[in-house]
């Protein structure tokens, strides 16, 4: 037995794959790390520390933390609220909202971007042109997530000094 990778909170989609039968055995010897054992090409063993779920939640708050911060800057200036809000119940293309709102080709192009990172979008291409539109549920979702970062921590009811 060798030791292959350890890393705390990662898993090797690479490694997974390349063993046909996989073991997950939670351990008392580790904490918060994740060790990998091969045996041969056949059989990989992963143990989990006992404390391993603790810091799952702590990487999903860091990540809901990432894309809510995505969400805000992608809504955060008043020419993406505009694009926004002409996008939001139909699809135009950049040329278009580019020549509603008055924006400059490149303006137009870096607020799009931003848009686009904010995971608020949907487009679809058709021919040389792509077409946005806002994805409501996706804004819904998002809008979750910012309520549970912001209130994640929070303890009921507030002390007072």
């Amino acid at each position: 037995m060798f030791l292959l990778h350890e890393r705390p909170g990662f898993i090797n989609r690479d490694l997974l794959n390349r063993h046909r039968h996989v073991v997950i055995q939670f351990s008392l010897f580790l904490d918060y790390n994740i060790r990998y054992f091969a045996v041969n090409q056949d059989n990989l063993f992963i143990y989990l520390g006992i404390n391993y779920m603790k810091y799952m939640p702590e990487e999903e708050h860091k990540n809901n933390w990432n894309m809510a911060n995505q969400f805000l800057k992608a809504i955060s200036d008043s020419s993406r609220q505009s694009i926004y809000e002409l996008i939001l119940n139909r699809e135009l293309n950049p040329k278009e909202i580019g020549e509603t709102l008055g924006l400059a080709q490149s303006t137009m192009t870096y607020h799009m971007m931003v848009l686009e990172n904010g995971n608020i979008l949907d487009k679809r291409f058709a021919g040389k042109w792509t077409y946005y539109s806002v994805n409501i549920e996706k804004v819904e979702q998002l809008i979750g997530i910012l309520k549970k970062c912001l209130l994640a921590r929070a303890k009921r009811p507030v002390q007072r000094m």
